[in-house]
């Protein structure tokens, strides 16, 4: 028996990759929509040697903001946030 969820989660799946693959710039630029920036970037990622490179060039964002606070702003301020066990 197959299970249609896995089925169609693996088909999106191999959508998004494709899609990463052929055009990268504007995949990840849209994925980059999900943070909040103080200046959006103009490139995904610029290849400039071999092994020099800048992801989200032109962008700036703030850590700290994206990693907490938009979350209390958006009410989940007593919600966990990361729960460690030894």
């Amino acid at each position: 028996m197959t299970d249609v969820t896995t089925d169609a989660a693996r088909r999106r799946y191999d959508e998004l990759y494709q899609r990463s693959l052929s055009d990268s710039d504007a995949f990840w630029l849209e994925a980059a929509e999900r943070l909040d920036w103080t200046r959006r970037p103009e490139h995904a990622l610029v290849l400039r040697e071999a092994s020099s490179f800048t992801w989200f060039a032109g962008g700036r964002t703030n850590l700290s903001f994206n990693a907490l606070d938009r979350h209390v702003a958006a009410g989940r301020g007593n919600a966990r946030a990361l729960i460690a066990l030894d």
